[in-house]
């Protein structure tokens, strides 16, 4: 909402702020024509401009257009701080997610370590009995096979 619109300073404000793309733009003034050039402008430019003449005749619709504005508002207002619930739970869910996701692989680097301390440990006994019967082939001696059995 822009007061004093048709002026120099409060058209040039209309024009920067409609190049934001604002959903509606009001517009008010006493210069009729002016205003009227102002909103013909701004149209041109695919921005949406609500033009009001301000007189002391029109003060009744200035007083309904500013109930309806401050109820939009209102409005904005609460669709805002919804917005902002929702984007804060949403970071809260997000952390907790990556916190559960950093615990799991935590868990599961845990879990693969155990089984590489096993396999390591399963190698060493095998190796341990490999050498055990080789030292007990070695004390025994060559082995004569008789009739195909040995013994």
């Amino acid at each position: 909402m822009i007061t004093g619109a048709a002026g120099s300073i409060g058209s040039e404000l209309a024009r920067q702020v409609s190049r934001h793309g604002p959903g509606t733009l009001v517009l008010f003034d006493q210069a009729e024509t002016d205003l009227f050039y102002l909103e013909m402008e701004l149209r041109e430019t695919r921005a949406t401009a609500a033009a009001v003449e301000a007189s002391a005749g029109h003060l009744g619709s200035l007083e309904e257009r500013w109930l309806i504005a401050r109820a939009a508002l209102v409005l904005l207002a609460l669709a805002l701080a919804v917005a902002l619930a929702v984007a804060a739970a949403a970071v809260r869910e997000y952390r907790r997610a990556e916190r559960y996701a950093r615990s799991l692989a935590r868990e599961l680097d845990g879990k693969r370590q155990a089984a590489l301390a096993e396999r390591q440990e399963s190698a060493r006994r095998i190796l341990d009995l490999e050498a055990q019967l080789s030292t007990l082939a070695a004390q025994r001696g060559p082995r004569v096979v008789i009739g195909g059995r040995g013994g």
